[in-house]
């Protein structure tokens, strides 16, 4: 489990350039039922946030960090205990974007961006969360195409 205060250091894989990823906040949440009306389905609703900084820090959409696993898929509700658990193809949505975690900015440009990143849903509380770095290069400039 990450503490607040530890220290990441790493090496980006395309410039070599050494950063350093400091924890600021680590917590489990549990969600609210309420975001999930489906009377006959059961959602996930534990998760691990971790808020961090990067020093230096990255251009937004470069370098994202992410849960290593996947979230619990969700399932039938049980009327009685007993009966076998039914599984549906419905996934889950977290917080965020396709292109990564939610960042905030707090304070001027001195001061670095504090990220943040949602792990995966689970039935149950994760001990340890398995987080993955991520980087995004882009390899060709944009391209604008008018369609008549």
């Amino acid at each position: 489990m990450s503490t607040p205060g530890e220290r990441i250091e790493f090496t980006h894989p395309t410039t070599d350039a050494k950063h350093t990823l400091i924890v600021q906040e680590y917590e489990q949440h549990k969600m609210s039922r309420e975001h999930f009306d489906r009377q006959n389905q059961e959602f996930p609703t534990y998760c691990t946030v971790m808020s961090y900084t990067l020093s230096p820090d990255l251009p937004d959409g470069a370098f994202t960090v992410i849960d290593y696993v996947r979230s619990d898929q969700p399932r039938q509700k049980r009327t009685n205990p007993n009966e076998p658990q039914a599984f549906s193809g419905i996934c889950v949505g977290i917080i965020g974007g396709t292109d990564g975690p939610t960042a905030i900015i707090f304070g001027g440009s001195e001061q670095s961006k504090l990220h943040v990143v949602c792990s995966a849903l689970h039935f149950e509380p994760v001990d340890d969360v398995e987080w993955r770095m991520v980087f995004h290069e882009k390899s060709r400039e944009d391209v604008t195409v008018d369609i008549f």
